[in-house]
Parts: C-alpha cells; sequence; structure tokens
C-alpha cells in the first residue's frame, strides 16, 4: 500500500511540474474569471453618451429584483407590469422612450422575460412591449392555464410514448403555483457558467491527462515499468487514480471557486425559488428549486468530466503519442457542440444527450426527452450521472488493458 501511494505522489509531481499544467490552469482560471466579470466590465451607453457602468447597472437590477422577491406572479402582478409598461411611450411605432422605460417599468424586466415565453405567438407579432401594454384581465388571469396549454403542445411535439407524457405532466402537476419570485441574478449567471466552463475543464485536463500513459511510450520508460515486478498493477492502478481524484479535485477547485465569485457578485439570492424562474425554463415541467437544479447539473457535469478522463486514459493507454491523445480527445469533447442531433430521431438523440459536453449545463438535463426503459419514464438529470458512472467503471478495465499489453519494442 504504500508502495502504491509513493508511485500516486510520483505521477502527481509528474504532472504538476510540467510547464502545460500551470500554462493551462492560468488559461483556464482567466477564461473563468473573464466569463464570470466580463458583463460589468465597460460603460453602458444610451444615444452615443454613457448612460451609467455595466456594473453599476447590474447592482441596480440586483436591488430592483430584490425589492419585489417574495410577490406571486398572479394577474394582479402581470396587471401591474402592464401597467407599468404602459407609461412607456413607443417613439415612431418602433423605438421606446429609454428614459421613460428606466423611470416606470425597468424594475419589473426580470417579471417580462418570465411571461414572454408563456405569452409568445407561434406566429407574429411576438409577446414585447406593445402586447404588455395591452394585456387584458382575461388574459393576466389565464396566466398558468396558458402555460399548462403551452407546456402540453411542447410535449406533444416529442416522440414519447404515453407513460413519458402522463410522467412530465404529473411532474408539472407538483410544480407550485402561483409560483413566486425570488431574485435570482447570481444563479442566472452561475448558469451559463455550468455551461461552458465544465467543457474547458475536460479540455483542460484531456491536456494534462494524455502523457499519463502515452508519455511513457514516448520516453521509452513503458519498458522499464512493464517488465517491472508491479509494472503491470501498482503503477497502473496509480496512475487510473491519478486521473480520476485529478479530474474531481480540479472540477471541485474550479465550479467551487466560480459558484463563490460568482454569487459574490451578483447575489446569492434564490436558492430556494422554482426553477420555472430561469431564464428558458418556465415551461419546464420539473418541480424543483433553482438549488436542487444546480446541484444537479453539478453532479452531472461532474460525472462527465469523470468520463472524459477515463476516456482520455483510454486513449493514452492506447496511442503511442501524447499529441495524438490530445488531438482525438480535443475532437470528441467539441464535436457534439458544433453537430447537432434533432429531437426527431428519439434513439439518436437520447444517446446523442449522453455525451460528457452534453450533459453539461441544462440545455438537455432537463430535456422534455425522458428515457423509455419498459414501462418506466426517466428525466434525462437521473440518466445522466448512472451512465457516467456505469460507461466509466466498463472502460477503465481496457484502460488496464491497453497498457498490460503494450508491446514492448
Amino acid at each position: 500500500m504504500n508502495n502504491f501511494w509513493a508511485l500516486v505522489k510520483f505521477e502527481y509531481k509528474k504532472i504538476f511540474y510540467g510547464k502545460i499544467f500551470w500554462v493551462g490552469a492560468i488559461l483556464l482560471i482567466g477564461m473563468m474569471g473573464m466569463q464570470i466579470c466580463g458583463t460589468i466590465i465597460g460603460n453602458q451607453y444610451t444615444d452615443g453618451k454613457i448612460s451609467s457602468t455595466k456594473y453599476d447597472a447590474m447592482v441596480l437590477n440586483r436591488d430592483q429584483g430584490r425589492a419585489i422577491s417574495g410577490r406571486a406572479i398572479s394577474s394582479e402582478l402581470i396587471l401591474e407590469v402592464s401597467q407599468a409598461y404602459g407609461k412607456v411611450s413607443i417613439i415612431d411605432g418602433i423605438n421606446m422612450n429609454v428614459e421613460e422605460y428606466r423611470q416606470h417599468a425597468l424594475e419589473y424586466d426580470d417579471i417580462m422575460r418570465l411571461l414572454s415565453p408563456v405569452y409568445n405567438k407561434v406566429i407574429a407579432p411576438r409577446f414585447g412591449m406593445v402586447e404588455m401594454q395591452n394585456m387584458t384581465e382575461e388574459q393576466a388571469d389565464n396566466f398558468y392555464q396558458i402555460r399548462e396549454k403551452k407546456l402540453f403542445d411542447s410535449i406533444a411535439r416529442y416522440d414519447i410514448n404515453e407513460t413519458s407524457k402522463n410522467t412530465l405532466m404529473s411532474m408539472n402537476s407538483q410544480v407550485k403555483t402561483p409560483i413566486v419570485f425570488e431574485f435570482h441574478g447570481g444563479y442566472d449567471k452561475y448558469k451559463q457558467i455550468l455551461f461552458a466552463t465544465p467543457m474547458m475543464i475536460t479540455l483542460f485536463l484531456a491536456v494534462c491527462l494524455a502523457p499519463l500513459f502515452a508519455g511513457e511510450f514516448t520516453k521509452g520508460t513503458d519498458q522499464l515499468i512493464l517488465s517491472s515486478k508491479n509494472g503491470k498493477k501498482s503503477q497502473i492502478h496509480a496512475k487510473t487514480f491519478v486521473g480520476i481524484t485529478m479530474t474531481i479535485g480540479v472540477f471541485i477547485f474550479i465550479m467551487g471557486g466560480a459558484y463563490l465569485l460568482t454569487m459574490s457578485i451578483y447575489g446569492f439570492d434564490g436558492a430556494n425559488g422554482a426553477i420555472q424562474l430561469m431564464n428558458s425554463l418556465i415551461l419546464s415541467p420539473y418541480p424543483l428549486t433553482i438549488g436542487q437544479a444546480t446541484i444537479i447539473c453539478l453532479v452531472c457535469a461532474l460525472l462527465a468530466c469523470v468520463l472524459a478522463s477515463v476516456g482520455t486514459m483510454f486513449l493514452s493507454a492506447k496511442c503511442n503519442s501524447p499529441f495524438v491523445v490530445i488531438v482525438v480527445s480535443t475532437v470528441l469533447i467539441l464535436l457534439p457542440r458544433i453537430i447537432r442531433v434533432p429531437n426527431t430521431y428519439p434513439i439518436l438523440y437520447r444517446l446523442y444527450v449522453l455525451l460528457p459536453v452534453n450533459m453539461m449545463g441544462d440545455h438537455y438535463t432537463f430535456t422534455h426527452m425522458l428515457h423509455q426503459f419498459f414501462n418506466v419514464s426517466l428525466p434525462p438529470y437521473v440518466v445522466m450521472p448512472i451512465f457516467s458512472m456505469v460507461a466509466s467503471v466498463l472502460i477503465l478495465p481496457f484502460v488496464y488493458r491497453n497498457f498490460r499489453n503494450h508491446q514492448i519494442s
């Protein structure tokens, strides 16, 4: 056992002493920081003149969001928003009076974003300021009925069986209405981080772990390892242990740091709010809180990173060059973000969403396309972590076998 931990320490030293690790780490942290802070750097302009800094605008939005937190999204609030927008004049039938908007309607901006997807029509005109100004009491009273009809129509467009459709509508019935608004600017921002940063972590790890086995072939040390007494066991086990633990450690460090930085700037508010409050999720049927959804996304992304790292180790044990491993891993990681499979091909689509990069963020995690197993329908956020763990466990023995059976020249 002491020999194993000595080998683990040695493998970590090889990674940490390499320049590529520190260059990659600095780039990763820098890109994460820019993603978090980029939107609050600089100024906002009106008619070519500076109106405020982006940071001040964010603080104003946060304060206004907190001011209406705790209010139910009811017909009363919807009509109140309509009256506020009614005080904003439209110039030339197209442009709004910016000063009037800031004075009367800006504080309801978050509510307007929630209402638009529900009231939007399939055919133009889309729901905008003019439609908000002309909101009727009947439309306001029927907000949740319209939302349910929109959700039902959305579910009907997916090629899923009746059990899945009933499961989705049953979960939707558990969503508490009226939905109570909670300011969640920090979680909205972190949601963006969850989409991009885990992918960057995966690319960083692909570069760091590519030489784990393939580097031994390049240096010729594979001959020494594979001919030694413990080369075919302890050394391989130590390498795979390092690959997995490093993945978990880097993910927790980066995503944990991103969470603390994001929330300290944009606010920790909103964890107990309904997931339907988040951008683009008002039509989600899942009865989850924003905090629960964030934890689910983190777990799915972490296990997806582990699966991707196991895949990189598999390639590293198979290929003779770390460069080849890096190129192939990068292509496999990025390709799903470039080529998309439509949900009109249900089998391919369900496999497609289980690719590591697609398990990062909420786009596929909370989709309506449930995974069907006989008479049981499971949401993607249940299937994703199970698949990642099972696939990782199944691939690991092949990592061991590939390196163990490598022919010594």
